[in-house]
C-alpha cells in the first residue's frame, strides 16, 4: 500500500486541489448568473460553465495566486517544493561551464539557477516518537483510507457508465439504418441549414425512448421507432435542426470530457449540481441555436413541437455518448419562456457575458489550495547562491579536498602513459605546481593540513606520506602492515595527526590517527559494517557515514558515530535516500541531499528530486530539523568538503563525443574557423562529406539503435534516416553518393556475432547485406570508386591484431591488404582512406606494447591491390589517441589527427609520397579532449569534419547559501 500511495499521491492531492478551487469557481458561476438574470443569453450562459471545465483540468493556476487554505486557520498541511528562483536573481562569480556533454547550455551541473533556501518540516531525530510523530502517522493513514475511498467510488460510477454506453452501442451495431427518402432528404436539407457536412446516420429503433445524438468518432441520430410516421414533416424538421446543433456545438466531446471529471470528482455534490445545470444551459444553448437559423417568427412552432414531444416520448438515462432533445423534461417551462422571448441576434454578442467570462476566468484561474510562492518554507533573507568552477580537465577524479583556506587543492594526474604524479594546484592564480616526479606507483587521497603547509598523501594502500606544500621534505610517515589498508580522510585541528579509517580483515574497519612526528597509530573506535562515505567533524570527535536503510537496499539513511564513546546514532531517518556531504565547517550542522518529497507530513512518498539540506547538530545528536537549502540538486555529485568561509566544493565527472566543422587553408597550415559542434547529441560519431559536398552526413548512437543524420550544407537543414540497426561506428558515402556504408560495431570493445557491413540507402533507408562475419569483428569500410571493391577492417579472434581486407563484390573473393604480421591493437584497430582515383590506401594504426607501457601512432601507404606498405611517420604517444587519417582532395598529400604536448590534438599533412610531417593547426575546441579517428576532408579542399570524445572532470565551489545563523 505504501508503494501505491508513492506513486498515487501527487495524483490525489492534485484531485483534492481541484475540487475544492472547483467548488469555489461553480459559486462564482451561480452568483455571476443570478446577477446577470436576465443579461446573459443563453449560449452565454452555457458557456460560463466552460470556465469550470477548464478549472477543473488544470494542474495549478496563474501567477499571483490566492491561497484557498489563508482563508482558514492554518494547520499541517502538504507542502510543495519551490521551483528555482529566477535567472535575475541568481549571481556567478567566474566563466560558466563550456558548451558540451551533459551540460549543453553552459549551466553548471549543480544547478546556477539554484534555488532560495526553504526549511524542512519534517522530522529526521533518532529519538522515540512523540505526539507530532503519532499525528503525522494519522494524517498519512487517513490519506490512504481516502483514497481507497474515492478510489471504490469511481471504479463503481466508472464501472456503471461504461456498462451503460457498451449496452447502447450494442443496440446501434445492431439496427438497420433508415432508408426512407423522403426523410433522408429532409435531413439533408436540415444539415444544410445548420452548415453541417459530416456524415451523420439515421438509425430507428425499438429501444430508443426519444431523439438522440450519439457517437463519439461516427455521429449517429437514434430515432424512436414510429416517430416517422408519427411525426409531421415540420416536426421532423425541429427534431433534426436541434440535434444537429448538439453536433454544431460538439456537445458529444464535452459530454464526454463532463462525465469522465464527473467520475474524478463523484464525492463533491457541487459538481455533480453543476454539470446538471451545465446540460440544462446546452439544450437551451442549442434551442437559440436553431431559432436563429429558422427565425424568431417560427419560435410558437418550434415550442409546440418540443411540447408535442414531451407527450409522447419518454426520456431515455442522459449519457456521456448522447445528446437529447428531451433529456430533461424539468427544463422545460425555462426552455418555453426563452422561446418565446427570442431575438435573432441577441445572443451573438453580449458585453455583460464578454465581462462575466473574463472575471470569472481571471479569478478561477488564481485559485489554488497552496500557493508556491507562499509554502511552509520560509525564504531565508540571503536568496543569492554563488557558483563558480574551480578547475577543469584535464584533472583527475582522485582530487582531493580544498584546504581549509580555499586557496590550494591537491590532485594526481597522469603526465605519461604510466606515470601519475600530485601536484597542487592554485586555486587562485591557476597555476598547477607539481610536487613529486611521475611515478608508476599508486598515488592516491592527497589531503592538505589545516595551516596550508603539508600534504599527506598515500602511495598505495600501505604507505603514507608527507610533503611540504613548496615540494619539499618528502618522507614516508608510516608503512602499515600487510593486510593493513588505510584511508586518510582529513586532519586534525591542530594539524599533529592525519585522521583516516583503518581496515584489517580480522578486525574490520576503525578509525585511527596517525602521529605527523613519529608515525605512531592510535585507534579510535570501530565501525560495523556497512558504513560508507565517512566523514569526519572539524573538531575530530565525532565521524558521519552512510548505511543503506535495509539490506541490499540502494536507499541510505545518515549515522553520527561519537569517538569517545564509540557509540553511532542514526540522526536522518526517511523513507527517501539520503546521501551525506559534509561538515559545516562550524561543525554544528551536518550537510546532505535527499530525494525525499515534500507532500504531507508522514507520507512515504519519494520525489526523484534531490534537494540540499542542513541539520543542525549538538553534541553528536541533531539540534531541529532540516533546513532545505536547494533544490534540483544532482544526485550524483562528489563532495569534496567545506572551507573556512563556508564555501562547499564538489566534483561532477561526464563524457560527451561531438561531430566537429572547421574551415582550414591546408597550404598554408590556418586554421580559419574555430571548430564548431554540428549535432550536439552528445553521441554524434563519424561524420562524412557527400561526393558532390553538398550534404554531411554522421551518425548517432542511441540506447539501441543507429541513426544516420544529413545536413544540407547549404540551407543547414537536417533529415534523419533510421535503417533500424544497432549502434553502428563507421560511416561512409557510397561513390555515387545515393547510399551509405556502415559496420554495425558499438565500440571497439563489442564483439558480439556475427557481426555485418551493410549499404543503406540516402533516400529510403532500405538497406543490403555486403559482409556477414560469423567468427571475427568488422571494422569500418569504404567502396571503391567504381565500386567492384569493398575494403574494411577485419578483427582476429584470439589475438591483438586487426587486418586491412579487399573484397571483390562481384566474386565474394577476399584479400588480406595488410596484416596480421603487423600487431596492431585489435581494441583501437586500424583507420584507413582510399585516395581519390581508388589506386592507394593509406592506413593509420595505433600500437600498443602493453609490457613496455608505451604506444606508437603509424601513418603507412600502400597499394590498393596490396603489396609493401610504405611508413611515412612513426609518433610515440603519451596516451591512448587512434589517429584519423584522410586524403586532400588533389591526392597529393594526406592529412591526420596527432597528439601534441597538451590535451585536445592538432591536424597535420604530410606529403603521400613522404617527407616530413608539418602542423597544419591545433583542434582545441573543448577543455579537455581527445580527437577520435574519424576525419574527412571536403571535396573544395576547404574545410574538414571530425569528431572528438571529452571526458571532463571539473571541481566548482558553492557559496552563500548556508543560513547565516551558522557563521
Amino acid at each position: 500500500m505504501e508503494g501505491l500511495m508513492t506513486d498515487i499521491q501527487p495524483f490525489f492531492i492534485w484531485l483534492l486541489q481541484t475540487t475544492l478551487a472547483g467548488s469555489v469557481v461553480i459559486l462564482l458561476i451561480l452568483a455571476a448568473r443570478k446577477m446577470g438574470s436576465g443579461k446573459l443569453g443563453p449560449r452565454w450562459s452555457h458557456a460560463l460553465w466552460l470556465v469550470l471545465v477548464i478549472r477543473l483540468l488544470l494542474p495549478g493556476g496563474l501567477p499571483g495566486q490566492v491561497d484557498l487554505l489563508h482563508l482558514f486557520p492554518q494547520g499541517e498541511r502538504p507542502v510543495p517544493a519551490q521551483p528555482p528562483a529566477p535567472a535575475g536573481q541568481q549571481r556567478e562569480l567566474s566563466e560558466t561551464a563550456p558548451d558540451s556533454g551533459a551540460t549543453q547550455t553552459g549551466q553548471d551541473p549543480i544547478r546556477e539557477s539554484a534555488a532560495t533556501s526553504q526549511k524542512q518540516a519534517a522530522s529526521v531525530s533518532p529519538v522515540p516518537s512523540t505526539g507530532r510523530d503519532e499525528s503525522r502517522n494519522r494524517a498519512a493513514a487517513l490519506l490512504r483510507n481516502l483514497f481507497l475511498l474515492w478510489l471504490a467510488g469511481a471504479l463503481a460510477i466508472g464501472i456503471g457508465l461504461f456498462r451503460s454506453h457498451f449496452i447502447l452501442w450494442r443496440i446501434v451495431k445492431r439496427e438497420r439504418p433508415l432508408l426512407d427518402q423522403k426523410t433522408l432528404e429532409l435531413f439533408e436539407e436540415c444539415k444544410e441549414t445548420m452548415g453541417i457536412h459530416t456524415i451523420v446516420g439515421l438509425i430507428p429503433s425499438a429501444r430508443i425512448k426519444t431523439p438522440a445524438l450519439f457517437g463519439f468518432v461516427r455521429p449517429r441520430l437514434l430515432l424512436p421507432a414510429g416517430m416517422i410516421e408519427d411525426a409531421g414533416r415540420e416536426e421532423l424538421r425541429y427534431i433534426f435542426l436541434h440535434e444537429l446543433a448538439h453536433l454544431k456545438h460538439r456537445d458529444i466531446y464535452l459530454g464526454w470530457l463532463t462525465g469522465w471529471l464527473q467520475i474524478l470528482h463523484w464525492f463533491n455534490p457541487l459538481v455533480w449540481f453543476a454539470f446538471h445545470r451545465m446540460r440544462s444551459d446546452r439544450e437551451l444553448s442549442c434551442d437559440a441555436l436553431v431559432l436563429s437559423r429558422t427565425g424568431e417568427e417560427k419560435s410558437e412552432e418550434y415550442g409546440k413541437a418540443i411540447v408535442g414531444f414531451l407527450r409522447r416520448f419518454s426520456r431515455s438515462r442522459p449519457l456521456p455518448a448522447m445528446a437529447g432533445i428531451l433529456e430533461n423534461p424539468s427544463l422545460m417551462k425555462r426552455r418555453l419562456a426563452m422561446i418565446v422571448r427570442f431575438k435573432t441576434g441577441r445572443d451573438r454578442w453580449s458585453l455583460p457575458a464578454v465581462f462575466a467570462i473574463t472575471i470569472l476566468g481571471v479569478l478561477s484561474f488564481s485559485l489554488t489550495v497552496w500557493s508556491d510562492a507562499q509554502n511552509a518554507f520560509p525564504t531565508r533573507s540571503e536568496p543569492n547562491i554563488s557558483l563558480r568552477r574551480i578547475a577543469t580537465g584535464p584533472i583527475s577524479d582522485t582530487s582531493g579536498p580544498p584546504s581549509l583556506d580555499g586557496r590550494y587543492m591537491g590532485d594526481i594526474l597522469r603526465r605519461s602513459l604510466t606515470g601519475r604524479e600530485l601536484v597542487i594546484r592554485d586555486l587562485v592564480s591557476g597555476e598547477i605546481r607539481p610536487l613529486t616526479e611521475p611515478s608508476k606507483q599508486g598515488l592516491r587521497s592527497p589531503i592538505i593540513s589545516p595551516a596550508s603547509t603539508l600534504v599527506a598523501y598515500m602511495i598505495g594502500l600501505s604507505k603514507l606520506r608527507l610533503i611540504g606544500i613548496d615540494g619539499q621534505g618528502d618522507r614516508l610517515l608510516r608503512q602499515f602492515r600487510d593486510g593493513e589498508e588505510f584511508y586518510p580522510h582529513a586532519w586534525a585541528p591542530d594539524g599533529n595527526r592525519v585522521l583516516g579509517t583503518l581496515w584489517e580483515k580480522s578486525d574490520g574497519l576503525r578509525l585511527a590517527a596517525v602521529s605527523v612526528e613519529d608515525g605512531s597509530i592510535q585507534v579510535l573506535c570501530a565501525f560495523e559494517p556497512p558504513a560508507q562515505h565517512k566523514m569526519i567533524s572539524p573538531d575530530g570527535r565525532y565521524v558521519a557515514f552512510e548505511r543503506p536503510q535495509e539490506k541490499d537496499s540502494e536507499a541510505r539513511d545518515i549515522f553520527v558515530m561519537d569517538v569517545e564513546r564509540n557509540r553511532s546514532v542514526r540522526v536522518v531517518r526517511q523513507a527517501a535516500d539520503d546521501k551525506l556531504l559534509g561538515w559545516t565547517p562550524d561543525g554544528g550542522h551536518l550537510f546532505f541531499i535527499s530525494d525525499r518529497r515534500h507532500g504531507y507530513e508522514g507520507s512515504l512518498s519519494i520525489s526523484g528530486r534531490w534537494g540540499a539540506y542542513v541539520l543542525p547538530m549538538d553534541e553528536g545528536m541533531p539540534a531541529g530539523t532540516p533546513e532545505l537549502v536547494m533544490l534540483d540538486v544532482p544526485g550524483e555529485i562528489r563532495p569534496k568538503g567545506f572551507t573556512r568561509d563556508g564555501s562547499f566544493f564538489y566534483a561532477v565527472e561526464y563524457d560527451t563525443v561531438e561531430t566537429y566543422v572547421a574551415e582550414v587553408d591546408i597550404e598554408n597550415r590556418t586554421l580559419l574557423s574555430e571548430p564548431r559542434v554540428v549535432g550536439q547529441t552528445g553521441t554524434d560519431v563519424s561524420p562524412a562529406w557527400s561526393p558532390d559536398g553538398r550534404h554531411l552526413a554522421y551518425c548517432i548512437k542511441q540506447s539501441d539503435s543507429g541513426i544516420i543524420r544529413v545536413q544540407d550544407i547549404e540551407t543547414g537543414r537536417e533529415r534523419e534516416i533510421d535503417p533500424g540497426l544497432p549502434p553502428f561506428h563507421s560511416l561512409k558515402w557510397s561513390p555515387d553518393g545515393r547510399s551509405f556504408i556502415v559496420s554495425v560495431l558499438e565500440s571497439p570493445y563489442n564483439r558480439k556475432l556475427p557481426q555485418f557491413i551493410y549499404r543503406i540507402d540516402a533516400e529510403t533507408g532500405e538497406r543490403d547485406t555486403l559482409v556477414k562475419s560469423e567468427s571475427t569483428a568488422l571494422g569500418e569500410a569504404q567502396l571503391s570508386p567504381d565500386g567492384d571493391t569493398l575494403y574494411f577492417v577485419r578483427f582476429h579472434p584470439g589475438s591483438s591484431e586487426a587486418s586491412l581486407m579487399s573484397r571483390d563484390m562481384v566474386s565474394g573473393r577476399e584479400v588480406s591488404l595488410f596484416g596480421p604480421n603487423k600487431a596492431v591493437s585489435a581494441f583501437y584497430g586500424i583507420r584507413f582512406s582510399l585516395s581519390p582515383d581508388g589506386r592507394r590506401l593509406a592506413v593509420g594504426t595505433l600500437n600498443i606494447d602493453v609490457a613496455a607501457g608505451t604506444a606508437s601512432s603509424d601513418i603507412l601507404t600502400l597499394s590498393a591491390r596490396g603489396g609493401v606498405a610504405e611508413e611515412l611517420l612513426k609518433v610515440a604517444l603519451n596516451h591512448f589517441q587512434r589517429p584519423g587519417v584522410t586524403w586532400t582532395p588533389d591526392g597529393q598529400s594526406l592529412l591526420f589527427t596527432g597528439p601534441v604536448q597538451e590535451r585536445g590534438g592538432a591536424l597535420f599533412s604530410i606529403p603521400a609520397q613522404g617527407g616530413a610531417a608539418q602542423e597544419v593547426s591545433r583542434l582545441r575546441m573543448m577543455t579537455y579532449g581527445v580527437l577520435l579517428g574519424a576525419l574527412d576532408v571536403h571535396p573544395d579542399g576547404k574545410r574538414i569534419a571530425f569528431d572528438c570524445f571529452e571526458y571532463r572532470h571539473e571541481v566548482w565551489a558553492m557559496a552563500d547559501f548556508l543560513p547565516k545563523d551558522i557563521f
